[in-house]
């Protein structure tokens, strides 16, 4: 079974993929990186900017597309803290699970 994890992190957005087996290790296949630095787009007021929302979107869009030419079944998203913290976090991690179809 091919599986991915996708961690939606304060300095990039990484996605893993492997294959997994009953009784066995996880072999990893694909691992795909695209650099956020999220603490760059944080407002004063503790929100995230329109451009980093628009980033971590991007990135998300882009770690699914690589997620489904490898073949994953199963992908576990995570996010960081400071995205769920964030005053309008509530509404960019409404954003990030449209664009990938499930929640977060």
């Amino acid at each position: 079974m091919r599986l991915g994890v996708l961690d939606i992190g304060s300095n990039t957005v990484h996605l893993l993929v492997a294959d997994a087996h009953p009784g066995g290790r996880p072999l990893a296949t694909t691992s795909d990186k695209s650099v956020l630095r999220l603490m760059r787009y944080l407002t004063p007021d503790g929100s995230i900017s329109r451009e980093g929302a628009e980033a971590i979107v991007a990135a998300v869009r882009q770690a699914k597309a690589v997620a489904e030419e490898e073949g994953v079944v199963e992908l576990l998203a995570t996010a960081t803290s400071a995205m769920r913290e964030a005053t309008n976090g509530g509404d960019i991690i409404a954003r990030v699970e449209d664009a990938l179809g499930q929640p977060l």
